[in-house]
């Protein structure tokens, strides 16, 4: 396959399980870089593999997400492309030899009366925010096709910081073989790529299965109460 430096301009097919989230987390070792300085820790890594190409797009955001949650689902809400989004989540964690693999099912509301009333459920409860800043690139597995997106995020919760970075499918371009919507090689490639990075990134991140929505509740100090009703109105 010809490498592409600008593949996310070239035709797609699509996206296998477009409602389902597939990523691999990681931990930066050390704490004290900057956003660009860890993505470079990357892309360095990556330069001259003949098996991957980077689109080096560098999308940049600083958002402030809360999260509610009814201990079936996990719910956040945060402004999206200008417009204020619910992100309502279920996971299901797949243990490899290195990895944990989240496999996600999403769903998305805009509709503010919509998102306010699947909040105020009794059986939903306020579990804290964060403010997170990412930025991203996009990774292209000249093998088989596959996209996927590179982000680093840090978050702050409550004076408490983490220090990330993700590994999540994308879709994949329209040379890519046929695909049969097997999530099993899905994941399988997911898995392959992100072993690869690990191997040439080296001892400067360590496999993590911290989510956002664990760290959050970790850093919310004990004593801190919240009126979900208030924050509901602020927010909405």
């Amino acid at each position: 396959m010809k490498k592409e430096k600008d593949f996310l301009t070239c035709q797609r097919i699509g996206r296998e399980f477009p409602d389902r989230e597939f990523e691999i987390k990681f931990e930066f070792q050390q704490k004290s870089l900057e956003l660009s300085h860890y993505l470079a820790l990357i892309e360095n890594a990556i330069k001259g593999s003949d098996r991957y190409v980077i689109d080096p797009v560098q999308v940049r955001s600083t958002m402030t997400t809360h999260f509610f949650s009814d201990n079936d689902l996990e719910y956040s809400i945060f402004e999206y492309e200008n417009r204020l989004m619910l992100k309502k989540k279920r996971h299901e964690v797949l243990h490899s030899e290195l990895f944990q693999v989240y496999c996600n099912d999403e769903t998305f509301l805009y509709d503010l009366n919509a998102i306010k009333s699947e909040l105020e459920k009794n059986q939903v409860h306020y579990m804290g925010c964060m403010t997170k800043k990412r930025i991203k690139d996009f990774l292209l597995n000249t093998t088989d096709g596959r996209i996927y997106s590179l982000a680093v995020t840090i978050c702050e919760a409550y004076n408490q910081f983490q220090y990330q970075f993700e590994i999540e499918y994308n879709g994949y371009i329209s040379k890519m073989e046929h695909s049969d919507n097997n999530e099993n090689k899905l994941v399988d490639a997911l898995i392959l790529t992100a072993k690869d990075l690990f191997e040439v990134i080296g001892s400067d991140i360590i496999p993590s299965g911290d989510r956002k929505f664990d760290f959050v509740q970790r850093s919310r100090p004990n004593s801190t109460g919240f009126n979900k009703i208030d924050i509901l109105n602020e927010i909405l």
